[in-house]
């Protein structure tokens, strides 16, 4: 399962580099996996929260630091599991619209509706497409 992690976000660090639209995103991921979600999608400019290295990065805990990007970033993209949603939505009263809740899954099916519902947010439709056709050839070469 791991691996799958890694491939996928190693796949969407690839993708992104490739089909960069010429405007900067700025986009907060919750985690390193929200993270991925968030560049499949095409956003080019991506910060990440909780550090890669954490065990259980659905609990890390908001820092001072935290506060000022999250309160002038773009779109916040999120599981729903993380410690920092609640802090995020009632301690600092960032927006809905804001904010994105996605499905984090192995499943093509999920991930494809993830990054899509980011990618709409993000006006990046067309590169998300292209690099969710590239992750499904992967997927289909590493089943065989």
């Amino acid at each position: 399962m791991k691996i799958n992690l890694l491939i996928l976000l190693l796949l969407c660090c690839l993708c992104s580099c490739k089909n960069k639209p010429t405007q900067t995103i700025g986009v907060i991921a919750t985690t390193s996996w929200t993270a991925a979600y968030a560049l499949a999608a095409g956003a080019t400019d991506v910060t990440v929260l909780a550090p890669y290295e954490m065990v259980h990065p659905s609990e890390y805990e908001l820092r001072p630091g935290d506060i000022a990007r999250l309160t002038k970033t773009n779109l916040i993209v999120y599981a729903g599991y993380e410690v920092m949603v609640n802090q995020i939505k009632t301690g600092l009263k960032i927006s809905d619209e804001k904010m994105v809740k996605i499905s984090t899954n192995y499943k093509y099916k999920e991930i494809e509706a993830s990054v899509l519902l980011i990618a709409k947010r993000l006006g990046t439709e067309q590169i998300a497409k292209k690099n969710l056709e590239e992750i499904k050839i992967l997927r289909c070469s590493l089943k065989h």
